[in-house]
């Protein structure tokens, strides 16, 4: 049996919970695969079509703080979120693997008292498929006996403060569920639509194979030049909800073409204090109007956007990249999250 851990910055953080809960789980395979700074969507895929899942595994599932924030500051629909933690147990489900929901708790929401609408339903949606989640707000604002965490647990608004006694006590909670943990039960879908299957493509023709590491994750990419890049044909109707690529503060923009249809999409984001490539998940259904939709045997052809201006943008991304002054001379794909028909 081996142990995952998928979550934001807070599991994967060096003097997080993760840290206390893996010196004293010895016995055990664990591999934490979390990344910080980004969603559930991330977590879907990287649950989904990155890591190799087996029965008897057990999931840590941890993005609930990152998708409060990704509601709260870059304007996610809460549901659209739902929905790729609902994939996500979904996959935990087809493949016999232990499920252990873990909630933090962003400063701005603990700052609120009550919980809002998000909580309540990623709460009631664990309840649904038989996971019973660990409210780790409820639990230590009990534990101390009071209404609301006080600042000091915190050491900024999105992670809790290392000093604080709340790291260990999330470790002595998560390792206390394991044993308890269960494969998500089979329920009617809530937010994932009937009919409709998460699928990962990454078979791109053209380019240059190249290997993307950092600390966090190794990956493989397919590296854009000149000519351009073209998918395999689409084998059934469904929606690109999702672009995996390789982003940097001066990456520029992609065309984008499916059937008659034609994106330019930013795939420059926007931090201005951090140069580095970055393993970005872009939602295409926050950066597009209509669903990006395809037929089988439609045909997706990416080249570099001569545009600089008006393009689409998911939050977090320029919609505008004048400012640049060279544009990176490669992109970097790794891939197309797709809700397919089946």
């Amino acid at each position: 049996m081996r142990i995952y851990i998928c979550g934001g910055s807070n599991s994967m953080s060096k003097s997080g919970w993760s840290a206390p809960f893996m010196q004293q789980v010895t016995q055990t395979d664990v591999r934490n695969v979390s990344i910080g700074g980004t969603s559930s969507m991330m977590g879907a895929w990287r649950v989904g079509f990155f890591e190799n899942l087996a029965a008897d595994d057990t999931l840590i599932w941890e993005y609930a703080l990152n998708d409060m924030n990704y509601i709260d500051f870059k304007q996610h629909d809460e549901d659209l979120l739902l929905k790729f933690v609902e994939y996500t147990i979904l996959t935990c489900q087809k493949h016999g693997v232990r499920f252990v929901p873990l909630i933090l708790t962003s400063m701005r929401r603990e700052k609120q008292v009550a919980q809002g609408r998000y909580q309540t339903a990623l709460k009631a949606l664990f309840t649904h498929y038989g996971l019973e989640p660990i409210d780790i707000s409820q639990l230590f604002r009990a534990h101390l006996g009071v209404k609301t965490l006080p600042v000091e647990h915190y050491a900024e608004p999105a992670h809790y403060s290392a000093e604080s006694p709340i790291i260990p006590f999330i470790a002595q909670k998560v390792i206390a569920a394991i044993p308890q943990a269960q494969v998500p039960a089979k329920a009617a879908r809530v937010y994932v639509a009937a009919g409709k299957e998460l699928s990962f493509i990454k078979s791109i023709r053209r380019g240059t194979k190249r290997k993307f590491t950092n600390h966090f994750v190794s990956v493989q990419t397919t590296v854009m030049g000149e000519t351009g890049l073209t998918l395999a044909p689409f084998t059934a109707a469904g929606t690109v909800v999702a672009l995996l690529h390789i982003s940097t503060p001066s990456a520029g923009a992609a065309r984008i073409k499916i059937g008659q249809e034609t994106y330019h999409l930013s795939l420059t984001y926007k931090e201005p204090v951090f140069n580095k490539p970055l393993l970005k998940c872009m939602s295409l259904e926050m950066a597009c109007e209509d669903p990006v939709r395809f037929e089988a045997g439609d045909v997706m052809r990416i080249h570099r956007s001569p545009r600089k201006t008006g393009l689409l943008h998911d939050y977090g991304y320029r919609k505008v990249t004048t400012h640049i002054e060279k544009i990176d001379p490669e992109l970097m794909f790794v891939g197309f999250l797709c809700e397919v028909d089946v």
